[in-house]
């Protein structure tokens, strides 16, 4: 997988609301991506009360995709419902799977 072609920043152009409800959120890839996933919640989800911080996000399949000379844009439309959103995103090629959130890279075979 090209991981210098993964980019997305949360302002601009990658991740802004459409209306007073919905946030569109864009990834840009490599074409050797094949499939990506968003995992989106709530930031409070993770049972903070009582310890034991765990945040895991409900898992979205990302299936609009905008196609350029070198690379994809993935986009999605999430509806957070008390207008805040904690995400990362799962990208799939041939028998990899990266975990990216914002600049961090996590691979997972």
């Amino acid at each position: 997988m090209n991981l210098a072609a993964v980019s997305h920043k949360v302002k601009d152009n990658e991740c802004y609301p459409l209306n007073q409800d919905e946030l569109m959120i864009c990834l840009r890839t490599g074409k050797d991506v094949e499939a990506v996933s968003l995992y989106v919640g709530d930031p409070f989800d993770g049972r903070i009360l009582g310890g034991n911080w765990e945040w895991h996000g409900e898992r979205q399949t990302v299936s609009f995709r905008k196609e350029l000379p070198l690379h994809y844009i993935w986009n999605i439309v999430v509806k957070p419902p008390y207008k805040r959103c904690k995400y990362y995103f799962e990208l799939a090629a041939e028998n990899q799977k990266i975990y990216y959130k914002m600049d961090f890279l996590q691979k997972k075979n």
